[in-house]
């Protein structure tokens, strides 16, 4: 029975994939609106009822899609750092990284120009809490504190303050301003960066 179990849940993360694959350049090219389901699953050549058996809706679809990148990126990252890298230059690494992203992958950009993508994404977002996202900023706050190098802080709410912060400045001002990400300048990542590291008291020492 669990080889059973373990079986049907592989091939529901290989359809789920599929899925991801298939509607990321659909929405880029296309727009959210304008990409129907029936687009996506032709596309995936999967069934409307296969899609049902796996999300809710096309807001669904686009919000986990968005985590399971977001979750794929961060391991990735993580990686690809030194094992001796200080909790100050995780943060900066981290930084540079999200502006990365942003700029080349501009799925995330569509988040804010839909009101449904925006509600879909609150939904799912319940789930970030026990994200590798998530718990990996956690561990840098963490590190920092334990070593001396930030103050003494609630780790969980300076977690979403840096979050908040990188998303109102690489996603929503750009909306605002009608300016791609790319358009920001490096100066304006450096002063992020300062910011965030002078609020964690690391912001005195070199990274």
């Amino acid at each position: 029975m669990a080889m059973q179990k373990n079986s049907s849940e592989i091939q529901l993360k290989e359809k789920r994939q599929k899925f991801f694959e298939t509607a990321e350049p659909l929405f880029i090219r296309f727009g959210y609106r304008k990409t129907t389901i029936e687009d996506i699953c032709q596309a995936a050549g999967m069934s409307k009822r296969t899609f049902y058996d796996l999300f809710r809706d096309k807001g669904d679809l686009y919000a986990r899609m968005s985590l399971h990148i977001c979750e794929n990126l961060i391991v990735k990252w993580k990686c690809e750092l030194p094992p001796e890298m200080d909790a100050p230059s995780k943060i900066a690494s981290f930084i540079d990284y999200y502006v990365t992203v942003i700029v080349q992958r501009p799925l995330f950009r569509i988040l804010l120009q839909d009101k449904e993508t925006l509600s879909a994404f609150w939904e799912v977002g319940r789930e970030l809490t026990d994200s590798p996202v998530i718990d990996t900023m956690r561990a840098i706050i963490n590190q920092g504190k334990e070593s001396g190098r930030f103050r003494e802080q609630d780790t969980e709410k300076v977690v979403w303050m840096i979050f908040s912060l990188l998303d109102s400045m690489y996603l929503l001002m750009p909306e605002m301003l009608k300016q791609p990400p790319e358009a920001q300048d490096a100066g304006l990542k450096e002063e992020v960066t300062a910011f965030i590291l002078h609020g964690l008291g690391g912001g005195n020492e070199e990274h």
